[in-house]
């Protein structure tokens, strides 16, 4: 999970749009951290721009 905060981190500068997905049966819970719907994603010192 680290590594993909900080690519989220990263690029939240550029015109992207990211689109995390689960499949199958396990637990994604840990997954809503990356929405930065309640608290904005952060990584290494950094914060999400967008």
């Amino acid at each position: 999970m680290p590594q993909t905060k900080a690519a989220v981190v990263n690029a939240s500068r550029l015109p992207i749009s990211i689109i995390i997905v689960g499949i199958g049966a396990a637990d994604f819970s840990a997954m809503e951290e990356l929405d930065g719907d309640e608290i904005r994603l952060t990584s290494r010192g950094r914060i999400a721009e967008r």
